[in-house]
């Protein structure tokens, strides 16, 4: 799974900041991948600060975007500039500017999410690509990678990232979760992202396979980072009827005690932010 960051910067007036991109000639929100080393939020900030001169701070995430044929999620982020130059081109950009929501330019890659940036939530969505079009975007990419190449300036290779989904499966009366047992505890349910679906998709499909449990409702709730060994988990919340059985699973109650520590953990900043998405980073 390829992680990338997209930054929606609202200044004061609500104008929102675009990047025309160099290689593709569309305006977009700021936009790139995530190195090795650093979490989510300072990728965003970055990657504002490399395409447009301007210093934002993180407000907090908006949704997640994945990219179906590229094996690409982008974590969207919400953020108000606080300081630096808008500069009118860089390296990747060919123009930078502010644009008031109902006045935005007609070459826009990427619209649905600044609609959702208005709409405001917290989102989900799949990117789906035709086949010729993916093709076309792989070849401008690959244009772009030798153009840096020869001109002393080459792209770093993805960098190899340990990345996972939890899923916190909640019965109607809250006071329940649907558990793993792993070494005498109860784990929630956790998947590998490989690249293959969106991560609320693989859950889904699991748990359809698994338990025969189907038009699952999928949330993002949270998000856990470890970047000095490159781990990152999403983390999201179903609520299911309380007369749901899975022989994968077990049902087991908030106050038994029982569950894994680090995952109640999760749980209960769920509880406790049901409208927000937490973040927990460790620098260790």
């Amino acid at each position: 799974m390829h992680l990338g960051v997209a930054c929606a910067v609202i200044d004061d007036d609500g104008r929102i900041l675009l990047s025309r991109r160099g290689d593709f000639d569309v305006w977009n929100l700021p936009t790139g991948r995530l190195d090795s080393g650093e979490t989510l939020a300072h990728a965003a900030e970055r990657e504002v600060f490399e395409e447009t001169g301007i210093e934002c701070q993180i407000e907090r995430p908006l949704g997640l975007y994945f990219q179906q044929g590229r094996q690409r999620l982008n974590t969207l982020f919400l953020a108000s500039p606080v300081g630096g130059q808008l500069h009118q081109r860089t390296d990747e950009t060919t123009a930078n500017r502010f644009f008031a929501p109902d006045d935005l330019p007609d070459n826009i890659f990427g619209d649905f999410m600044i609609d959702h940036v208005y709409q405001g939530g917290t989102h989900l969505f799949t990117l789906e690509t035709p086949p010729e079009v993916l093709r076309e975007v792989r070849r401008k990419l690959a244009i772009r990678w030798v153009f840096n190449l020869l001109r002393g300036k080459p792209e770093p290779s993805w960098p190899n990232m340990d990345v996972n989904a939890a899923l916190i499966i909640q019965d109607t009366s809250g006071q329940r979760v649907a558990t793993v047992p792993i070494n005498n505890e109860q784990w929630i349910l956790r998947a590998p992202l490989k690249g293959d679906f969106a991560p609320w998709q693989l859950l889904a499909n699991q748990l359809n396979e698994q338990c025969n449990w189907h038009d699952l409702h999928i949330d993002w709730v949270g998000l856990v980072q470890n970047p000095s060994v490159d781990r990152v988990l999403f983390v999201f919340r179903s609520i299911v009827p309380d007369d749901w059985f899975c022989s994968q699973l077990r049902w087991t109650y908030l106050a038994s005690g029982d569950i894994l520590p680090l995952d109640r953990s999760y749980i209960d900043l769920t509880r406790e932010q049901p409208d927000a998405i937490w973040t927990i980073i460790h620098d260790h």
